[in-house]
C-alpha cells in the first residue's frame, strides 16, 4: 500500500513538472524579439512599431531606448505613441497620469544589465504584455541583488478619457524575485521562463 502511495506521489510530480514546462515553452514562444532597428507587431489589431535605439556613451554604459507606436487607420493613418503607465520598479507607482513612460531604456554596465523586458504576443482572449524587469545597482553594477518584475497589459482607451492616449500599457502588477541575480535577464530566464534577450541591443 505504501508503495502505491509513494508510486503516485511521484506520478503527481511528473505531471505537474510537465505541464509547467509547457506552460514555460507556451510563454517563452510569445516573447516577441526586439533587436536593434524597428520591430513590426500588431497592437490590438492596428499595425504597430516597436522602435530600439542604441545610445551610445563610449563606456561600458551605453543603453538602448525602446518606444512603442501604432498606426491609427481610423484617424488617417496617423501614427500614435503607446506610453506606460506605471514606473517600472518603482515602489508605490500606481499608474496615475504623472507617471506616464514614454520609452523604456535597457541600461546596466559591463557585467550586468539592470533593466530589460520582454514583450508578449497576445494569446486567445488576452491583451498583448510587456513585462520589464529591473534591479537597484547595489554596492555596483555587478553586484547581486533582488529584482522587481513589473507586468503591463496593452488597454484601449474606450471612453476617449481626456489626457490618456488612445493605447497604453496599463501597470497591473509587481513581484520581486525569490533570488538574487547580477543580470536582470538572468531572473526572467529562471523566474519567469522568458529567456536571457529582449532582442539584439545593437
Amino acid at each position: 500500500m505504501k508503495k502505491r502511495w509513494i508510486a503516485g506521489i511521484v506520478v503527481l510530480v511528473v505531471i505537474g513538472a510537465g505541464a509547467g514546462l509547457a506552460l514555460a515553452g507556451r510563454e517563452l514562444s510569445r516573447v516577441v524579439p526586439v533587436a536593434n532597428g524597428m520591430t513590426r507587431v500588431s497592437f490590438d489589431g492596428n499595425d504597430g512599431y516597436v522602435i530600439r535605439s542604441w545610445r551610445e556613451n563610449y563606456n561600458a554604459h551605453g543603453f538602448d531606448m525602446i518606444s512603442f507606436h501604432f498606426v491609427d487607420k481610423a484617424n488617417g493613418g496617423q501614427w500614435n505613441l503607446v506610453p506606460l503607465y506605471g514606473a517600472p520598479g518603482k515602489p508605490g507607482a500606481k499608474g496615475a497620469d504623472d507617471d506616464e513612460i514614454d520609452a523604456l531604456t535597457v541600461n546596466g554596465g559591463a557585467d550586468c544589465l539592470l533593466q530589460d523586458f520582454r514583450l508578449l504576443k497576445a494569446a486567445a482572449g488576452q491583451p498583448m504584455r510587456l513585462i520589464v524587469a529591473t534591479r537597484e545597482m547595489g554596492d555596483n553594477y555587478a553586484a547581486s541583488e533582488t529584482v522587481r518584475f513589473s507586468d503591463y497589459v496593452l488597454t484601449r482607451n474606450d471612453d476617449g478619457t481626456i489626457g490618456w492616449p488612445p493605447l497604453y500599457f496599463k501597470l497591473v502588477k509587481r513581484t520581486q524575485s525569490t533570488g538574487r541575480y547580477c543580470d536582470v535577464n538572468e531572473a526572467f530566464d529562471r523566474e519567469r521562463h522568458l529567456g536571457t534577450l529582449s532582442g539584439v541591443a545593437h
